[in-house]
């Protein structure tokens, strides 16, 4: 009794070295297409929570991520999801959380499943970075298989990109326009009196 009491913490501790190789093991993968990308503000832009399953076949998959509130709002789409029902879908505008858990009553296999669709409206100027928490899964039966994952960085611009380029164009377009005018105008008037005196002096011709 006092040897199985001795090698009773070794067993423990064997047992949950054992555990966590076996949770570090997995191949699933959770990332976010696309994972950058320069954005204006007030113009809405998609961004796609997406599963690689690797080599496991899995039943269910939650995104937990973080996003900053004061840059972005954000909304939660689940067409087209692999998922075929869903026990969480939820945005927290407070803590700045967007909670997704979704899955199939089969298991499923594929490397590139959508997930869930977030749509973000930038407020303001800065760079908005979408990070999965630890608290994000995917599970094969009541294992989790989730090896790694991967977030995205947004750059919000306040100013469209060229957009100063335009009335430059412009007003080199509208300055020139006038000019060209005015020349072929005067062409006009000159044409038209070198007529008068041809005219003018053929009518002399026939009187004499």
């Amino acid at each position: 009794m006092t040897k199985l009491l001795y090698l009773l913490p070794s067993f423990l501790l064997v047992s949950l070295f054992s555990a966590s190789a076996v949770a570090s093991a997995g191949t699933a993968k959770l990332s976010l297409s696309p994972s950058t990308g320069v954005k204006n503000v007030g113009t809405n832009f998609d961004v796609e929570i997406r599963v690689n399953t690797g080599s496991e076949k899995i039943n269910s998959a939650a995104g937990i991520l973080t996003y900053p509130k004061d840059l972005v709002d954000v909304e939660i789409s689940t067409l087209n999801s692999f998922a075929n029902f869903f026990s969480q879908r939820e945005v927290d505008a407070i803590s700045g959380t967007v909670k997704v858990n979704g899955g199939v009553s089969e298991g499923i296999t594929g490397d590139n499943l959508l997930l869930a669709t977030l749509t973000l409206t930038p407020k303001k100027a800065g760079s908005a970075n979408l990070a999965f928490t630890n608290q994000s899964v995917v599970y094969k039966g009541g294992l989790n298989v989730l090896g790694t994952s991967s977030g995205g960085v947004y750059t919000l611009s306040a100013t469209p990109s060229g957009g100063l380029s335009t009335p430059v164009a412009t007003a080199s377009s509208t300055s020139a326009l006038p000019k060209s005018g005015f020349t072929e105008f005067t062409l006009i008037l000159v044409l038209l009196s070198l007529s008068s005196i041809v005219v003018g002096l053929t009518f002399k011709k026939l009187l004499a």
